[in-house]
């Protein structure tokens, strides 16, 4: 599934279970204040919950080793005319699939995006055309047309039959909800309501905050000594009006008989108590979400367990898109532990969408046979574009398809160079000996190489004197990508049918 609408489905069972709470045990008691930031709590919950990667339960889990053959993207070692050299693959940009979803969902909170600006749109004309006084805090714009009365941040909108006839119970309301806020509260709710527009509880949920600031309003107005029964006669008066504007708060916000009821209603010290209910579902949802790790087979080999990973600080590669960690106990993504065919399938998931950048970050002291062996799962999945680097260095390395300019070597032609270093070890090795090596070398923005090692191949004996000239490879002239150098990891496969090409 695609990471955003997997967010947004585990945010929405969040969000709706919670309201679903909220409206069988809190939504009739006059706990206001604290119903008020319950419901903008089920927001800020149902956001983050999907966020968190608590691990409640963590199990020992083995991990498969797997011997796989290599054969990544390479270069050849020894000319065409002198040695059969297996013909290197070339990565191919992955296809970009158009997500019709992604394409849907965003079509429809454009459509309530350009809505809303309409009506702000509409509601700033209002005031701009409006006579503007000033009251305190607060400026009253008055229009000559019947409207009802509306605040919209630190405005009061009312017509100037109300300002001559209620003034004093109209601007108390409007200020009511000014002095507390209520159009940050509404600017939230907007949010959450175009990302959640088809969540129908999600619509209920912004109506009952609306009714929820109605409520707090009207308990301000009582507050002041303004006569309850006139109060009410004139929210009944009031009742039938346009609704101008999603984040204005009108005078009059139905339905009428709640506000009502809930001016007469009295406060029970222990509705709060309620509250506590919220506490074990909370936690239900964090353990539904939380990451555990998985064991995909019964019978493997295990990895070394019993020391602690180093933790991997990544802020700054967040940026470099799908991040795969390479611990000691196995892979992992996102602080999960996967298999690596989970790895793959992730990976594929990730470039679908249009992302590219994949990026490999390993424990320095893992062997780099780890980091092969997740290239080649990835590169025989043809997932491509990826990028290394070490836990406690923040130094990107490129495969070397990925740079503009391929690094040089200092000292003429590499092949040649490998040749006269791997004479003296092979001149035990009978003539009509086959063999094939496949190996790889990191070579740093400064042209220093590192981590010069076999990947794989068919004969120990020639294995180890690769490894042995591959560990005094000199400087090479780095490689760039645009106009900035850059480290890059090479792999080369090498082999013979016939040793005497080789060795003259």
């Amino acid at each position: 599934m695609n990471p955003f609408f997997e967010y947004l489905l585990k945010s929405t069972i969040s969000l709706s279970l919670l309201y679903l709470l909220f409206k069988v045990f809190m939504q009739n008691d006059k706990t206001l204040l604290l119903n008020r930031f319950l419901l903008l709590g089920i927001l800020f919950v149902s956001a983050v919950i999907p966020l968190l990667n608590f691990q409640f339960f963590q199990p020992e889990v083995p991990v498969i080793q797997v011997e796989r053959f290599r054969e990544f993207v390479s270069v050849p070692l020894f000319d065409a005319e002198e040695i059969p050299v297996t013909e290197p693959s070339v990565s191919q940009p992955v296809k970009n699939e158009i997500n019709y979803w992604m394409l849907i969902y965003g079509g429809a909170v454009l459509i309530l995006v350009i809505r809303l600006l309409v009506s702000v749109g509409r509601v700033l004309q209002l005031i701009q055309k409006a006579e503007k006084q000033k009251l305190k805090h607060i400026v009253l714009a008055v229009v000559k047309e019947m409207i009802q009365p509306f605040t919209f941040l630190n405005h009061v909108v009312l017509s100037e039959k109300d300002l001559n006839e209620n003034k004093k119970i109209i601007v108390a309301h409007e200020q009511a909800h000014i002095k507390q806020l209520h159009a940050i509260d509404m600017a939230v709710c907007e949010v959450f309501t175009l990302l959640h527009f088809f969540n129908p509880l999600m619509w209920l949920l912004r109506r009952d905050l609306k009714l929820n600031h109605e409520y707090l309003a009207d308990q301000a107005v009582l507050n002041k000594g303004i006569d309850a029964q006139i109060y009410q006669l004139l929210v009944l008066q009031k009742a039938v009006g346009e609704r101008r504007f999603a984040l204005a708060n009108n005078f009059s916000q139905k339905p009428i008989l709640k506000r009502i009821k809930m001016m007469k209603k009295k406060k029970n010290r222990w509705n709060g108590l309620k509250l506590m209910l919220f506490v074990p579902f909370t936690t239900a949802l964090l353990m539904s979400f939380s990451k555990t790790a998985e064991i995909t087979s019964p019978k493997v080999n295990l990895i070394e367990q019993n020391v602690a990973p180093k933790q991997i600080v990544q802020e700054q590669n967040e940026k470099a898109g799908f991040i795969i960690e390479i611990k000691r106990d196995g892979n992992y993504i996102d602080n999960k532990m996967i298999s690596l065919e989970e790895v793959v399938r992730r990976a594929k998931s990730w470039q679908k969408t249009g992302r590219e950048d994949i990026l490999l970050i390993k424990d320095e002291s893992i062997s780099f046979k780890r980091v092969d062996e997740i290239r080649e799962a990835l590169q025989k999945a043809n997932v491509y574009h990826v990028n290394q680097r070490t836990v406690n260095s923040d130094e990107i390395i490129y495969p070397a398809g990925d740079v503009t300019k391929l690094a040089e070597f200092s000292q003429g032609k590499f092949e040649e160079w490998m040749r006269e270093q791997l004479k003296p070890y092979l001149e035990g090795i009978p003539k009509d000996q086959e063999y094939n090596v496949f190996f790889g070398f990191i070579i740093d923005k400064n042209g220093k190489v590192s981590e010069g090692h076999v990947i794989n191949g068919n004969n120990p004996e020639i294995n180890e004197a690769y490894n042995k000239v591959l560990n005094k490879i000199p400087d090479w002239i780095p490689a760039k990508k645009g106009n900035s150098t850059v480290s890059v990891y090479h792999t080369i496969m090498d082999g013979r049918k016939n040793y005497s090409t080789v060795i003259k």
